[in-house]
């Protein structure tokens, strides 16, 4: 393996004299090694730089390509911290074995091909708590200062069992459960426990029959869908009461997972607006048809200055297509629509320009083309009730926990797209299912790349618009990060719970002024300080230092071919 990092610009021919001076490396070399090109910026979609990649790096020589996010740089540079501080503590060790903090993160997942280890023979599979037909954990196994047990004693209905107050350890720290409707944020560094937290929580709401959908990125949620989760021997804090609460869980609770970009696995055919949109009040199809067609825009690379009029005729054609159907609209409608130059949408566009039509449907079937994984038709829809077990998707006496794994898809502008169409399908759900009560929950791990500070993915405007309204069909969103200096905190008005971990960047902190600002008392200059399963609660201004639970599954990373097994035993 020959790796060369390549972060010129592609203007100019930078890019493609740092690629070609890496193939003349490689040439010189016997016998050549497998090429790896990394960088931080986004790669070509055309031109010389593109052709030669295809051609010369992946095609020829079976090469990868793959972009180092500067989260994942600044994850590296921590560890390196974090290992000068820890590494005499008898349990770092064993933390790096269990947590892996360098391969579960998806650049260098992608440079050393960890998806796809050789085939080894696979161990008798235990049952799975399913009747379905069709941050890795932040803690580690074993940690002295590590998250509070669980204990048999009995809690309120509806109230969620948080941890121990820091100040008395006799004292529970409870949150009912239908303050989640107001959301919550888990923030926390490496290593801070968040992950264990929030699935602490989670936990807790499958027993009280409150269904849940984990969107994981990097693959250690996923761990839920595995038999081996079910059947290991537990270790670490308190193992024989999480036993217990896991036996309990695998009576309980019906599993689904799905793999977006994986044919081979679980796809979900996703529309680009979905069925019952037609339904909604006229104002709620505009909003959608908005969001859609500049998710849309935005795949098909335009710039500012030529996007507004492409977005403008997508909106009206998808408003048309909305009008006349019921069911989803899919990617082959709208370009069939457009392609027709049909009557009544050249009526609507009003003076805009007929012949972008040419330019639109170009623009569309090289996504068919290039993201056809992305747009499968027929199969399982995206579908909230399916996703959250109810109605006609509803198993006897079992509560749905849905995993979506978006390790597959190819590179992140994918996965925001994704998630953007999950997010407005979840906006249709909650104006045709209001409720008083928690009706379910959320979980976005990862949540700073759907909510930027910076920047305006296709995510953000959808994620803002469910966070105001969700409220009123009883959907918590929970959100999880390790980067809180990435997070936008505008948001933070519609989010009642916060769950505040360590967090040692100074750059972080500061970020986090006006959400610290709102609390009765000032923790900013505790946050660093605070050690493994330690958070300070934060809601409506009130703020408690809390010893967290730990969840009953402690959470792992597993690798695209035991994802795959845990589909097909689903299906078995």
């Amino acid at each position: 393996m020959y790796m060369g990092v390549c972060d010129r610009g592609s203007r100019g021919g930078g890019l493609l004299n740092q690629i070609r001076s890496l193939i003349d490396r490689i040439e010189e070399l016997n016998p050549n090694p497998l090429p790896i090109v990394v960088r931080s910026l986004d790669y070509p979609k055309t031109g010389k730089t593109c052709d030669l990649l295809a051609k010369e790096i992946i095609s020829k020589r079976k090469g990868r390509r793959t972009t180092i996010e500067n989260s994942d740089w600044r994850r590296m540079t921590a560890l390196e911290k974090f290992r000068e501080e820890h590494a005499n503590n008898q349990f770092f060790d064993q933390w790096l074995l269990s947590y892996r903090p360098l391969t579960s993160l998806p650049s260098i997942r992608a440079i050393l091909d960890l998806d796809n280890p050789p085939q080894l023979p696979s161990d008798q599979s235990s049952e799975l708590p399913r009747t379905d037909p069709s941050d890795s954990s932040d803690v580690p196994a074993k940690e002295s200062s590590g998250p509070s047990p669980l204990t048999e004693d009995k809690k309120p209905t509806g109230d969620i069992d948080i941890g121990l107050s820091r100040l008395s350890t006799q004292t529970k720290v409870l949150v009912n459960s239908q303050k989640l409707k107001r959301h919550a944020a888990f923030l926390g560094g490496t290593g801070s426990g968040k992950t264990t937290a929030a699935m602490n929580v989670i936990e807790q709401l499958l027993l009280d029959g409150i269904p849940a959908i984990l969107l994981d990125r990097k693959g250690d949620l996923s761990c839920y869908a595995h038999p081996k989760t079910w059947s290991d021997s537990l270790n670490g804090p308190d193992f024989q009461l999480r036993e217990q609460r896991r036996g309990q869980l695998q009576q309980k609770i019906d599993i689904a997972i799905y793999t977006p970009g994986n044919p081979e696995g679980r796809p979900l055919a996703l529309p680009i607006l979905p069925t019952g949109t037609s339904l909604l009040a006229e104002h709620e199809q505009e909003k959608l048809c908005r969001c859609a067609a500049s998710s849309l825009v935005g795949m098909m690379g335009y710039s500012n200055k030529g996007a507004s009029s492409k977005v403008a005729i997508l909106f009206h054609a998808l408003k048309l297509l909305c009008k006349q159907s019921s069911t989803a609209t899919t990617l082959s409608k709208l370009i069939e629509s457009i392609d027709s130059e049909n009557s009544e949408l050249v009526s609507a566009i009003g003076k805009l320009d007929v012949r972008n039509f040419e330019k639109i449907v170009e623009g569309l079937e090289s996504i068919r083309t290039l993201k056809s994984h992305l747009f499968l038709e027929g199969g399982e829809s995206l579908d909230a009730e399916r996703l959250f077990g109810i109605n006609n998707f509803a198993s006897p006496q079992k509560t749905k926990l849905t995993i979506i794994n978006l390790k597959f898809l190819d590179d992140l502008e994918d996965t925001q797209f994704w998630v953007s169409m999950l997010l407005m399908e979840l906006e249709r759900w909650t104006k045709q299912s209001p409720s008083e009560q928690l009706q379910g929950v959320i979980l976005l791990d990862e949540a700073d790349i759907y909510l930027p500070a910076m920047g305006k993915p296709a995510t953000k405007q959808p994620l803002e618009s469910l966070l105001k309204r969700a409220r009123s069909a009883g959907l918590g969103i929970l959100l999880a990060t390790q980067s809180p200096g990435d997070f936008d905190y505008k948001c933070r008005d519609n989010i009642g719970t916060w769950m505040l971990g360590r967090i040692q960047s100074d750059t972080a902190i500061k970020k986090m002024k006006p959400l610290l600002e709102d609390c009765k008392s000032d923790v900013s200059k505790k946050l660093a300080s605070q050690e493994l399963g330690q958070f300070f609660l934060a809601s409506e201004g009130d703020v408690n230092a809390v010893q967290s639970r730990c969840s009953a599954i402690l959470t792992t990373q597993l690798s695209g071919t035991e994802l795959l097994e845990a589909v097909e035993c689903q299906k078995e």
